[in-house]
C-alpha cells in the first residue's frame, strides 16, 4: 500500500509573498525541497518522491505474489471440479450398479 506522509520543506522568498510548498513521498524518507521567489505574488512547488528502485522491487514482489497466488486458487478449483466429478461418477456407477443388480435379482426371481 502507497503511505503518504508530510516531510520537511524549506521556501525562501526575497520579498515576503504567499509560498506553498507541497511535498509528498509514498516511502518514508527525508525531502528537502527549496523555493525561491524574487517578484512572484505565489510559488507553488509539488514534489513526489519515492525510492524507484524499491518501488519496482515491491511492485515486482507483490505482482508474483499475486500469481502465485492466483495460480494456486485456479489449482484449487480444478482439484475442487475433479473431486465433484469423481464423486458425480461415483454415484452413477453406484446407480448403474442397483440398477444391474436389482435386474438380476429380477430374472433370478422370474426364473422357473
Amino acid at each position: 500500500t502507497e503511505e503518504s506522509e508530510e516531510v520537511e520543506v524549506i521556501a525562501e522568498t526575497e520579498k515576503p509573498e504567499e509560498v506553498e510548498v507541497i511535498a509528498e513521498t509514498e516511502e518514508p524518507e527525508e525531502v528537502e525541497v527549496i523555493a525561491e521567489a524574487e517578484e512572484l505574488e505565489k510559488v507553488e512547488v509539488i514534489t513526489e518522491t519515492e525510492a524507484p528502485e524499491e518501488a519496482e522491487l515491491v511492485a515486482l514482489e507483490e505482482t508474483q505474489q499475486e500469481m502465485v497466488l492466483n495460480e494456486a486458487i485456479e489449482q484449487t478449483n480444478e482439484f475442487i471440479h475433479v473431486a465433484e466429478a469423481e464423486e458425480q461418477a461415483k454415484k452413477d456407477v453406484q446407480s448403474f450398479a442397483d440398477v444391474l443388480i436389482a435386474e438380476e435379482q429380477r430374472v433370478v426371481e422370474e426364473a422357473p
